[in-house]
Order: structure tokens, then sequence, then C-alpha cells
């Protein structure tokens, strides 16, 4: 049975390595390590940007609510949600993230 689970284990591992979002502009996104890729060079996020970013790979809209209530703990303004959305255009591009009208953020999945 043990090594049932090293065989499983290392199988998973295997896949997991082979899991990369490719988006435009060269971004990549690898679920093995979590991390976020700009030609192969790791994008430097902060935690919220972080848990923003795996929030939004669910591939789903994101509400401005829900991402106040996801990120602050605190009541948040819109200015400081429209200041965190600038930041973390500016540390992917302006095309990453997509505003959907009256309803939230989504990725751009348009993948090259």
């Amino acid at each position: 049975p043990d090594e049932l689970l090293e065989y499983i284990s290392s199988i998973s591992q295997k896949i997991l390595k082979s899991k990369v979002l490719k988006f435009q502009d060269n971004f990549t996104y690898s679920f093995f390590d979590k991390k976020l890729y700009k030609d192969k060079t790791i994008v430097k996020l902060t935690k919220k940007e972080t848990i923003f970013l795996n929030s939004l790979l669910d591939g789903e809209v994101l509400s401005k609510q829900n991402i106040k209530e996801l990120l602050w703990d605190d009541e948040v303004s819109d200015e400081r949600l429209r200041t965190f959305i600038k930041r973390f255009r500016e540390k992917t591009s302006k095309d990453f993230l997509q505003n959907i009208s009256s309803q939230g953020y989504i990725l751009n999945i348009r993948k090259t």
C-alpha cells in the first residue's frame, strides 16, 4: 500500500507540473507552484494580489463586493478597490483583467 501511495503521489506531482495556463502577452500560470510568470520570470504579487488571482482562476466573475470581502476584513471604499485593481493591472497588463460592467472582474481568458 505504501508503494502505491508513493507511486500515485509521484504521478500527481508530474501532472501538476504540466498544468500551466497560457494567456496573452506571454503570461503563464503554473498550478504546480501557484505562481504567475511573464516571459518565464515570476511576477511578484502581494498576498492580496495572489488571493485575488487564485479566486479569478475559478473562471467566475468576482463582484466588487466579493473582492472587498475576500481581501479586506473591514469596510473598504470603492476608491481603494480601484487602486488595488490599477496596481494589479500595472503588474500584469491592462488586458489581463476584464471589467464586466455592473458585475465585476474576470480574467481575460483569451489564450495565445
